[in-house]
């Protein structure tokens, strides 16, 4: 009969559930009815070699949650309490296996963590080192672990250095690697100390701990060269230089022996790869300390014979000789493309080549490999393959040094692409593909691309038809980087794909998709997927241009997407799915709509089409609504349900939706009662991150970049180290958070699509948005979730203001809702901001959502009424606003001040310069809407109430950022001076008095800024200071004026001084030459110039409010009969060109008028046929001028008793 002990073991570990359940139950159970009873139960099983290693187990978990039942309140009371005793026997013996003795360590050193004083742990550690070194090393590194605050604390530093000094005995390789493994577990301890007494000087601890170390990895690799303990310290070593840079490069004789301890080891030939890939690691985790402290030269790193040309030939050699193999390896939608087992070695190389080049100065590196990748591409096709692979991982690396390398490098891929070998054209595709995606020096990468396009065109054309499914499969990718080139809107010019387009789409159809009928074989579906992928690209990057081929791809791509599908949408053969089917019809659907959006959305051919697609789209969202019942049926009667897998994926087909609704926009309409609650339904998903115990097989496979799927439950798992807690797995169902970032992107787009026909459905979208937001497991879910709100708050805007929209009515109370929602999105918007401050991508997004958000509350106003707004901040909300946005701003700012510190630092290190001014500009991009969040704000909120907030929060900080003498930050001045433009224009008479003096340095000394945004700001603050507050301008009015004037004179350069001309003709005008201006004689004789130079530049089309301003002050010009408006014919024609255009835009859509101003311009028009000129200037306008004209007098004539002008 079994023991009580042994029944519950054997229970807990059975295959049948229902017996596992009840011993689990039991187990539970009896902990909470006699809790010490059955922890001395647990603990007698540490007697029993049967049973020790799961007692273990079950032990450490109870030694968190039930501390006081092991009796460990004192060194004492450890030393006597029976789970020491018990666990300490076993760990003495002999004869325990390793296992179970490693068991044993980790339950010890969770006894650390819990216990008062760990003493009796270091004694026991002490007693076992002669006989036992690596269990007793293993045991410290245990301690180490799990209680690093305890251990490594002052009582007992000396008593650790000593054990850990010390060389183990005898030195197998076990012991050195423990030896090893524990010492890096005190360099973790000792780096982020838990207990503050116990802080340590790196170069102390270096002095004690870094030559044992050295020591005994130098032992252990030349005694035990191909152990696997040898890889698992340097393993061991990897994770400390990565968590401890400081121990190994503190001094310069530390840094020293560090790298020459660590270069032999990756030069040895003589040891694996593995463990010389391992040594290369650490010597790339602490190249950026190293660089930083410059206490030690890194010449010898860049050495012919040093560790680049190691990295080169392990690259080399680690790639498989199976040529076969690697061919007929088919290509997977899971893998990556450039996956493959035999490869790994050469790959985890080439990464690390890509490393050295990136934190070594490329004057350095470049004189090492580029001989090295010449020498190889004269070779064998391993060489040229490891040639091409090098090149491509210094351009990665050192994007601006390597620009001038890119007419040479093209060749080179350009060769590879005609070489027979499989591997060697492969290679050249990846490698041209990076040429064409290259962004470090825009100006020649354009060159160099247009240059060679026609070759590369052809070259990537040919392969698109390889017999290898790896290398057409990376044709098409090679074809998507053509496509999108460098250029910041992600799509190459179109004028460089347009004569290209034929032969590529000739090429797609004759390779890649002849093979649509031939998904039975594996691999094909893959490679008709990316064929349809690059189909998509190219239409994408051709736009209008590829509606002549509409026609021959369209209804191959309908076909393909209901392909195995029946009427209903339905599946119709399982087996023939099995070859990834559904992702070429998802991948044709998407292409389907990327193209209709491509040859012209609504006015294209695609519209017809749309509907086809939608269908699908309604079948699926109808199969997935039906597998959500029978899931929610299921769990109430309490049995299992596996939803059946959609024909396409709903995060495709949402995409799709979304793309649609775009091209129809408010036809859309009819969709969204069908679409919406699927969105909202993902949106909403619970998604829960579990943390359970790891174990070591998990720790090693994660360290090895392997991610534990399973593909059944949707869910993903790390196993990591926790100083202070341990091995932990954390598991998190990565579909749910994939899911919820879709649906939110979805609801983005459709709500932009749709505008005020959003309306609603925006409370139910801002309740399931909202949480996203502070999504805690996923950037990219709480990004996507921000971005949303903004679109949604804007359809809610845009309804409020609009009481005719015909969904005005189907909404209760819209007109309020605007302002029932803004400050609860502001607040969860802005606490996010806050808690990204480590995340600069997802706090741009956030800060980006923030200013649209506030954007839409500022510019929709009821009526079109200025100040009133839909949604206004209450004056405490703005003050709590503004204060937290201040501060951020002042943090960017900062973070600006060292970048710009650490450019200065770079020196001629091109590519190091460039990654700062990357960042600076990314902070920069940061600065934009946390400034313009602010400055919505005020205007929103302008007037006497928002007074208080800028003098006692905005001011302080902004105004001695106004001018150069309070911060050479150009993005720092920018800010200050917008704000308080707004300021000034926006918070009434007596604020623009208060700040106008203040405002008028940094507008004067940023007229004179090369830096465009600062001049335009500027220029802008002038035209403000003058209408609102002139006296403060009195004493420089005349050297103004004339700046303006030369600005204007000078004309802009391009689009982006566009803005800057009209605000300088606003400003100039404003100032001298509409009725009632201040300083019409600061001008003198040249009046009539500047007014002349002012009409010449009207109509202002850039800036619609200065734009309203300026345009209604001309009609005053022209109503009093200003000579320069009448006078003359040329000037009565310059007249009606100005108002017919103006009228023109506005029946385009461009809000260039208000409906007063264009009210005046159509009564004055009437006055201006009486004109003895009249038919003169009418005959000299163009014909689209006339037309506006005619029927903007015809429309209104009966209302405004105005008669049509004609000849």
């Amino acid at each position: 009969m079994s023991s009580p002990l042994a029944s519950l073991l054997s229970g807990l570990s059975s295959p049948d559930a229902p017996t596992r359940t009840a011993a689990e139950a039991y187990h539970a159970t009896q902990l909470s009815a006699s809790p010490q009873s059955h922890i001395t139960l647990l603990v007698s099983g540490l007697a029993s070699p049967p049973h020790l290693s799961f007692c273990c187990v079950l032990l450490r978990p109870l030694l968190l949650s039930h501390p006081s039942h092991f009796g460990c309140s004192s060194a004492a009371a450890l030393a006597a309490s029976p789970l020491f005793l018990s666990a300490a026997a076993p760990l003495r013996s002999p004869a325990t296996p390793p296992y179970p003795a490693r068991r044993l360590c980790h339950l010890l050193g969770s006894l650390a963590a819990t216990c008062a004083d760990p003493a009796p742990l270091l004694g026991l550690a002490a007693e076992l080192l002669p006989g036992e070194g690596a269990r007793a090393l293993f045991l410290l590194e245990c301690c180490l672990d799990y209680a690093p605050g305890k251990v490594w604390a002052p009582a007992s530093k000396d008593a650790l250095l000593g054990l850990l000094s010390r060389p183990p005995e005898p030195g197998t390789a076990e012991n050195l690697q423990a030896s090893v493994a524990a010492q890096v577990a005190l360099i973790q301890a000792a780096a982020a100390p838990s207990n503050p007494d116990a802080a340590t000087d790196p170069a102390l601890l270096s002095a004690q701990l870094l030559s044992p170390l050295l020591s005994a990895t130098s032992s252990l690799l030349q005694s035990h060269p191909s152990a696997p303990a040898s890889l698992r310290a340097l393993q061991s070593l990897s994770e400390a230089s990565l968590s401890s840079p400081a121990f190994f490069a503190c001094t310069p004789a530390a840094a020293t022996a560090t790298l020459t301890a660590f270069a032999a080891a990756a030069t040895a030939a003589a040891l694996p790869p593995d463990v010389r890939r391992a040594a290369l690691t650490i010597l790339v985790n602490l190249l950026p300390t190293l660089r930083k402290s410059k206490t030690v030269s890194l010449l010898p790193l860049s050495a012919p014979a040093g560790p680049l040309a190691a990295c080169v030939e392990l690259m080399r050699d680690g790639a498989s000789d199976d040529l076969q193999g690697w061919s007929e390896d088919p290509v997977s939608f899971h893998s990556d493309a450039l996956s493959y087992d035999d490869d790994d070695s050469s790959l985890a190389a080439a990464e690390l080549l890509e490393a050295f080049a990136h934190d070594l100065p490329a004057k350095e590196t470049f004189p090492t490999l580029l001989p090295m990748a010449e020498a190889l591409m004269g070779g064998d096709w391993k060489g040229k393959r490891a040639g091409l692979e090098c090149l491509g991982r210094m351009l990665s690396a050192a994007p601006v040094s390597f620009s001038r390398y890119l007419p040479t490098t093209t060749a080179a891929a350009l060769a590879a692409l005609a070489d027979a070998n499989p591997r060697v054209a492969f290679q050249g595709l990846q490698l041209a593909g990076q040429v064409c995606n290259l962004t470090a020096s825009p100006e020649q990468d354009s060159a160099v691309q247009k240059a060679h396009a026609p070759a590369l065109a052809a070259a990537i054309g040919r392969l698109v038809a390889s017999p290898v499914l790896k290398v057409a499969n990376a044709a098409c990718g090679a074809l998507v980087s053509f496509c999108r080139g460098s250029s910041n809107d992600n799509v190459v010019s179109r004028e460089l794909v347009e004569p290209l387009l034929g032969p590529l789409l000739a090429a797609l159809s004759e390779g890649v998709l002849s093979r649509l009928s031939q998904t039975e074989e594996e691999g094909v579906c893959v490679l008709a997927a990316s064929g349809i992928n690059a189909l998509a690209c190219l239409a994408d990057a051709a736009g209008p241009a590829f509606a002549p081929h509409y026609a021959a791809f369209m209804p191959g791509l309908l076909q393909c997407m209901t392909a195995n599908l029946d009427a209903a949408g339905a599946v119709v053969s399982r087996a023939a799915e099995e070859n990834g089917v559904g992702n070429v019809r998802g991948a044709a659907m998407e292409a389907a709509t990327i193209i209709g959006k491509a040859v012209g959305g609504r006015e294209g051919p695609f519209l017809r089409d749309a509907e086809t697609v939608m269908q699908l789209v309604m079948s699926l969202l109808a199969a997935a609504n039906g597998s959500y019942q029978a899931e929610r049926d299921a769990a109430k009667a309490g049995r299992p349900y596996s939803a059946p897998p959609l024909p396409i994926s709903m995060e495709k087909a949402q995409r799709c939706a979304a793309r649609i609704s775009g091209i129809m926009e408010e036809s859309f309409s009819q969709f969204m009662p069908a679409v919406l609650p699927h969105l909202l339904r993902q949106a909403k998903q619970k998604n829960e991150m579990s943390v359970s115990d790891g174990d070591e097989a998990g720790l090693e496979a994660t360290m090895n970049g392997d991610v534990e799927r399973d593909a059944d439950a949707g869910t993903e798992a790390l196993t990591m180290k926790i100083p202070g807690v341990g091995i932990k797995k954390l598991t998190i169902n990565t579909s749910v958070v994939q899911e919820k970032s879709a649906a939110a992107r979805a609801l983005t787009e459709h709500a932009c699509a749709l505008g005020a026909h959003f309306g609603p459905y925006v409370k139910l979208c801002v309740s399931a948005l909202q949480p996203l937001v502070s999504f805690q497991y996923s950037s990219e879910v709480r990004v996507s979730g921000a971005q949303a709100l903004a679109p949604v708050f804007d359809g809610a805007c845009a309804l409020a203001v609009d009481p005719s929209h015909p969904a005005y009515a189907k909404v209760s109370g819209a007109s309020g809702i605007p302002q029932q929602l803004l400050g609860s999105i502001v607040n969860t918007l802005v606490k996010q901001i806050e808690e990204e401050r480590n995340d600069p991508e997802t706090l741009l997004e956030v800060a980006v959502a923030l200013s649209d958000v506030t954007r839409s509350a500022f510019v929709y106003t009821f009526e079109d009424m200025a100040g009133k707004h839909c949604a206004v901040l209450a004056n405490n909300e703005a003050r709590s606003l503004v204060t937290k946005l201040t501060s951020l701003v002042g943090e960017c700012l900062e973070r600006r001040r060292m970048l710009f510190n650490g450019q200065a630092e770079a020196g001629d290190d091109e590519d190091e310069w460039q990654e700062y001014q990357e960042a600076l500009d990314g902070e920069s991009d940061i600065l934009t809407p946390l400034v313009d969040s602010i400055g919505y704000t005020l205007k929103s909120g302008g007037g006497a109430q928002f007074v208080g907030v800028f003098e006692s929060v905005l001011a302080p900080t902004f105004g001695k950022l106004l001018t150069s003498a309070g911060n050479v930050d150009v993005r720092a001045r920018f800010a200050a001076v917008c704000l308080f433009d707004d300021a000034v224009e926006f918070l009434g008479p007596e604020a623009a008095a208060r700040y106008a003096p203040m405002l008028l340095p940094g507008v004067l000394e940023g007229m004179a800024s090369d830096d465009l945004e600062l001049k335009q700001a500027a220029v802008y603050g002038v035209a403000q200071i003058v209408r609102q507050a002139p006296a403060a301008i009195e004493a420089v009015a005349g050297q103004v004026a004339q700046s303006l004037c030369e600005l204007i004179n000078t004309g802009a350069a391009d689009e982006d001084e566009v803005s800057l001309i009209e605000n300088a003709v606003s400003a100039v005008a404003s100032m001298v030459v509409f009725r009632g201006a201040p300083f019409s004689g600061v001008v003198g004789q040249q009046l009539g110039m500047v007014k002349e130079l002012v009409l010449n530049n009207f109509p202002l089309t850039d800036d619609e409010t200065e734009a309203h301003i300026c345009h209604d002050r001309f009609a005053d010009m022209v109503e009093i009969g200003d000579a320069s408006c009448v006078g003359t014919v040329e000037a009565l024609a310059r007249t009606m060109a100005i108002i017919g255009k103006v009228i023109k835009c506005c029946d385009d859509g461009e809000n260039l008028a208000l409906p007063s101003t264009l009210a005046r311009f159509a009564g004055l028009l009437g006055k201006l046929q009486q004109n003895a000129n009249a038919a003169a200037a009418w005959a000299m306008l163009e014909g689209d001028v006339q037309g506006a004209i005619g029927k903007a007098v015809q429309t209104g004539a009966a209302e405004r008793g105005v008669a049509t002008i004609t000849p």
